[in-house]
């Protein structure tokens, strides 16, 4: 079966029954339509003879009319000077209505008299009868021609409309009900071979099961003991068919990691493999419970369609809207304007968008012209138009002008989609950042510069990243901000650009340990009761804003992610929150630790594991 002959669509129960049901709208649909049709052929076949009748009808009219003028020319003499003077507007009007066949509109023309006969006298000295007479068969004769324009108005309408519907009920019959037909059946032989194939593994699961049993009671026998006497041991109360981990080397659930590139799932992948009751499977299997799946790539229409199998996947569907530096800053600013809140824990930050930006547009082609130029292999042709953007950029120059005069003049340009520190531009001059934005092919967010940051030892700046401090190689300068390591902490431009990186900390990175101490004798605060408890309070208020669009309840598949947010600190302590990083990394020294705890929140409470290989440990907290 050719591609062409059935939908593109994943094998599933499901589906199945979408399928089903799409299968009984089309013939439900084919046969109104069908109705329709012969309505409308009905319809026109009555209209046809009537505009036969109708015209032959006018034939005759028009002979007596012309038979009647003549007559009346010659008893009253040339009267057509006399009636044109006194005509002054038309007295025989159109009113327009429609009639309705089968949904289809039909227009109705109907004759009406308006006003008094201006001719009325005309031919009162004589060939007055004959003048009357010419008059009144004219008049029968305009009504007979507006008749006919409606009906042939109206039999045009219906020529088309039923070539219409003619050409929706072939395809329904023709096309789509036979391809959702073999779709249909499509689905029926895959589910059916998985059925085949579920059963297969029952069976090889029994029969090694059954060698197990067998080489246990061998080995109760060579040591003499009754197997009457060990029917505990060998026999238990828990369906074996369900619960088959009780060998660990029976693989009970199969995961597969779709990014191999992310540290943190690389080794969760590890630890998994090592408790011997999760097998990996290849990247395209469907077979699965687990997916580690790459953010930006992820099937989620086709997940939770696999008969036996609860799938679960690690990022959330809708993740954007926090994840997103643009995203971030409208959720946030739409949830606290909506419930009335004001987040003081966020920079003032607004969205600023190129002024013009390319719009592809594709038009499917029908001939070759040669007005536009069209490769042999496309079917399509590409425009590129110009369109204007909207964005917050007036708002952003009133706010800007406003800190200004209170000496808060710093601004950092970030882009939307940007990463380890690309793209970023930091000023003291709007203009500067706005045009920026303008020569660049995304948007930005444009937040305002923390000018008063907490810093460590040697007036080095940092911020609060995945568990760690991330450190500044070089002191803090606000007056010269093209100096990238003394304002952007990002390591990787901190190891690429830095002559002294790792002269403070190793490899930039200070942990909650040493900051702790740092936090008591510099500044007289605790972490635990007076930055912590701010991130906390951020981290709800964040997925509370964020739930509505990443909830997954009613899913046919669990979803969790694990969030990266960023923070920084001023020098009164107080916390505020930067972005939002989707797909985190994490300080090696804290991997293996940060793995396990995944672990234990997230996917032990949907696939428990046997009692022997549960690790309890666990360094999130619920908040």
């Amino acid at each position: 079966m050719s591609g062409k002959d059935k939908i593109s669509i994943f094998p599933s129960r499901m589906n199945l029954t979408l399928m089903k049901g799409r299968l009984k709208g089309a013939h439900k649909g084919h046969s109104l339509l069908k109705k329709k049709a012969d309505a409308l052929t009905l319809r026109f076949r009555a209209i046809l003879k009537k505009i036969i009748d109708t015209k032959l009808l006018v034939g005759d009219i028009m002979k007596e009319a012309s038979y009647s003028l003549a007559e009346a020319k010659f008893a009253a003499g040339d009267f057509t000077q006399v009636v044109l003077e006194k005509v002054e507007s038309a007295r025989t009007k159109i009113r327009t209505g429609k009639d309705n066949v089968a949904g289809v509109q039909l227009p109705n023309f109907e004759p009406f008299s308006e006003g008094v006969d201006s001719n009325e006298l005309t031919g009162l000295s004589r060939g007055g009868q004959q003048v009357a007479h010419a008059r009144e068969v004219y008049g029968k004769a305009v009504t007979l021609l507006i008749d006919l324009a409606s009906m042939q108005t109206a039999f045009i309408v219906l020529d088309e409309a039923i070539k219409v519907t003619n050409r929706r009920v072939n395809a329904i019959e023709h096309v789509i009900i036979p391809r959702i037909e073999n779709t249909i059946s499509y689905i029926t032989t895959e589910l059916d071979e998985r059925d085949r194939e579920e059963f297969y593994r029952l069976k090889k699961i029994q029969e090694k099961k059954k060698k197990l049993r067998a080489a246990k009671e061998s080995e109760l026998k060579s040591l003499g003991i009754n197997e009457d006497d060990a029917k505990n041991i060998l026999e238990d109360n828990k369906d074996e068919d369900n619960y088959i981990f009780g060998d660990p080397e029976i693989k009970m659930y199969y995961f597969i990691n779709r990014d191999p590139g992310s540290s943190v799932y690389a080794a969760v992948s590890e630890i998994l493999l090592r408790s011997k009751y999760w097998e990996l499977k290849k990247a395209e299997s469907t077979k699965f419970h687990l997916m580690l799946g790459e953010r930006n790539r992820l099937p989620f229409p086709r997940l939770g369609h696999e008969p036996g199998f609860n799938q679960t996947v690690n990022y959330y569907r809708g993740n954007g809207c926090i994840c997103r530096k643009s995203s971030f800053v409208s959720t946030l600013s739409e949830f606290a304007e909506r419930h009335g809140l004001h987040f003081d824990w966020m920079l003032p930050s607004y969205v600023v968008k190129p002024s013009q930006t390319q719009k592809e547009i594709k038009f499917h082609r029908k001939d070759n012209t040669d007005t536009v130029k069209l490769e042999i292999h496309k079917p399509w042709t590409e425009f590129k138009i110009e369109e204007t953007v909207h964005d917050s950029r007036e708002t952003l120059r009133k706010v800007s002008a406003i800190l200004a005069s209170e000496n808060q003049r710093i601004w950092i340009a970030k882009p939307t989609a940007g990463a380890k520190g690309e793209g970023i531009f930091i000023s003291t001059e709007i203009e500067s950042l706005i045009e920026h934005v303008d020569n660049s092919s995304q948007a930005h967010v444009i937040q305002k510069y923390l000018e008063n940051p907490m810093l460590l030892t040697g007036r080095r700046k940092f911020d609060i990243r995945d568990g760690v401090l991330r450190t500044a190689s070089d002191a803090y300068d606000p007056s010269n901000l093209d100096k990238i390591t003394s304002h952007l902490t990002n390591h990787c431009l901190q190891q690429k650009l830095a002559t002294n990186f790792g002269d403070y900390e190793e490899g930039n990175e200070l942990f909650f340990e040493e900051f702790s101490r740092f936090l008591r004798t510099s500044y007289d605060l605790s972490l635990e009761d007076d930055i912590l408890p701010q991130i906390k309070y951020i981290i709800k208020s964040c997925v509370a804003a964020a739930k509505e669009k990443i909830e997954a309840t009613g899913l046919n598949y669990s979803s969790f992610q694990l969030f990266g947010f960023d923070f920084i600190i001023d020098d009164n302590g107080r916390v505020y929150l930067l972005e939002i990083n989707g797909a985190p990394a994490c300080a090696e020294k804290l991997l293996p630790e940060l793995a396990q705890s995944l672990i234990t929140t997230v996917i032990n409470p949907l696939y428990p594991p046997p009692v022997s290989a549960a690790n309890p440990l666990n360094l999130f907290d619920m908040i």
